[in-house]
């Protein structure tokens, strides 16, 4: 899809993920080029920070799960950090999933993750 816009000549388009929690994206391509035949495609160049859980509310609601889950005494943080799972750290963006994700999409075959301890896990 994205190959299709740049050819007709894009800059510039507006992504909508999740509807219900109204994450819209402003996508802004500043520059394309042929690719390297010896990588496989999609590839991970760069990022910054942690994406929010899927069905936290949107921007709102992400706001406050970060505020709740900073505060080990706030009200919710047991209930907020139980449904999480886990630790959240906005800044840590998990450049290792990031890519075994991107890398098992090339190369189209179901993706082994390392989960936190080390153990491996098989997401789709």
């Amino acid at each position: 899809m994205m190959k299709t816009l740049v050819k007709q000549g894009f800059k510039r388009f507006t992504y909508d993920y999740d509807f219900g929690d109204c994450w819209s994206h402003d996508i802004i391509i500043g520059k394309s080029r042929e690719g390297n035949a010896g990588l496989d495609y999609p590839i991970f160049v760069a990022g910054e920070g942690r994406c929010p859980p899927e069905d936290i509310g949107g921007l709102w609601g992400f706001k406050d799960f970060l505020e709740v889950m900073k505060d080990p005494d706030h009200p919710e943080h047991d209930e907020m950090f139980e449904w999480y799972g886990d630790d959240f750290d906005p800044a840590d963006m998990d450049e290792l999933q990031i890519r075994a994700r991107l890398g098992a999409i090339a190369a189209d075959k179901p993706i082994r993750l390392p989960d936190r301890s080390g153990s491996q896990r098989k997401t789709s």
